[in-house]
């Protein structure tokens, strides 16, 4: 009992600290000037390349990136403009890729558990079978191993994806709001000339919002008609993949909304494409979210 308690205690006291933002201001520790908005995305910058992944200090960097991107106010637009600011796309660069590898393992958790999803995870072109060996015995046949149920695949996945709620929540949310930030403050085009581009932004955005509302579908059990409520018997991980969902819906619109019918042009020119979802379907997305806007 008392390992138990430690252990949830624990648990809620990373929530915690890992909810707080710590901003990278720059400069030396006790310096009592203030430093510039440039500085201060210079550090943010230096401290996402730095990480180790997964450790306290990239999951901080990460939180105060996306609080970076979707701030509103002057003081916000000020640290986003170092990250447009160099002509070699290396403020863009850096934290768009940093969130493009996320989600890309993100999506390949997604399309495990999606009807079909397994067998294209594991299809490719594998060695060459040998040839038969006149001084060999023939090979003993592997033991056959039953393909999980559907239903077992999208809870897998669903838990998967709840895992790596955190870090995929703030990627999902930074590509967005960088996206839709680069529509007014990106006056020398980085995003669109930089790799990856602003098409590989917003495709990796649209199909995350695919991919989880088509996992919320194949995880979630039937309703039952005498249910009290819709979420009578969702647990906890299927709970985390209708949030991703509603945040990923809400992020593309975020992304797509500023630049309209251009944001399928924008699409069509990404030299980064992602894990799950075709051109035709994430551009149908795009552009019915541009229509519908």
């Amino acid at each position: 009992m008392l390992a138990a308690f430690s252990l949830v205690a624990g648990g809620a006291a990373v929530r915690v600290v890992a909810g707080e933002r710590v901003p990278f201001a720059g400069g030396a520790p006790g310096d009592a000037a203030p430093r510039s908005p440039r500085s201060a995305t210079t550090a943010l910058l230096a401290a996402l390349a730095a990480g180790p992944i997964d450790s306290l200090l990239d999951l901080a960097a990460r939180h105060d990136l996306a609080c970076v991107a979707e701030a509103a106010d002057a003081a916000g637009a000020a640290r986003r403009a170092a990250l447009f600011a160099r002509d070699d796309g290396a403020g863009w660069r850096v934290p768009v890729a940093l969130c493009l590898d996320e989600l890309d393992g993100l999506l390949v958790a997604i399309a495990a558990g999606l009807p079909g999803g397994v067998a294209k995870a594991r299809g490719g072109a594998g060695a060459p079978a040998a040839g038969p060996r006149w001084n060999a015995p023939p090979p003993a046949a592997a033991p056959s191993k039953a393909a999980p149920s559907p239903r077992a695949a999208a809870a897998s996945a669903a838990a998967s994806v709840a895992a790596r709620w955190t870090r995929a929540d703030l990627a999902v949310r930074t590509l967005a709001a960088l996206a839709a930030a680069s529509a007014a403050e990106d006056a020398s085009g980085v995003a669109q000339l930089a790799s990856p581009n602003l098409g590989s932004a917003l495709a990796a955005v649209l199909a995350v919002a695919r991919g989880a509302a088509a996992l919320a579908k194949a995880a979630l059990p039937p309703r039952r008609a005498d249910a009290a409520s819709p979420a009578a018997s969702v647990g906890a991980s299927d709970a985390t993949v209708l949030a991703l969902a509603d945040v990923a819906s809400t992020a593309a619109r975020r992304a797509v909304a500023p630049f309209g019918r251009d944001a399928a042009r924008a699409l069509a020119a990404a030299d980064r494409w992602p894990a799950l979802g075709s051109r035709a379907d994430l551009g149908a997305d795009c552009d019915a979210i541009a229509a519908g806007w």
